[in-house]
């Protein structure tokens, strides 16, 4: 059996890792600081709706990840991220995530894939 664990940045606190950042929305937004995956909680430690990430300057993906199953993060189709077919993702449980692509040329962060129970 293969035991794996994730190591993660806290953006917003102390460091204590590098795989992954962990990002706290404020205002509807966060702050894409160049590691691929994306660990995310509400303002206020509650459920939350993202829907601009900053910081971006073109071709970056980024997973993004609740950091915690027991608060829903929705990731909107409205901002700077585009959704396939204008859906909104709901990210419930700790193994939900969305993949997206900063495309330059359209000037938001486009769904690349997801995968979510809901």
């Amino acid at each position: 059996m293969i035991s794996q664990s994730v190591k993660v940045l806290d953006v917003n606190s102390v460091a204590v890792g590098e795989l992954a950042v962990k990002s706290t929305v404020v205002s509807g937004a966060i702050r894409y600081t160049g590691y691929g995956t994306i660990l995310i909680e509400g303002e206020g430690d509650v459920a939350d709706i993202l829907a601009n990430i900053t910081g971006a300057s073109g071709g970056e993906i980024a997973v993004v990840r609740a950091s915690d199953g027991t608060k829903t993060i929705t990731v909107a189709d409205t901002g700077n991220i585009l959704l396939a077919g204008d859906v909104d993702c709901l990210l419930a449980e700790d193994s939900d995530s969305i993949t997206l692509q900063y495309v330059t040329s359209v000037g938001k962060w486009c769904e690349l894939s997801r995968m979510t129970k809901i």
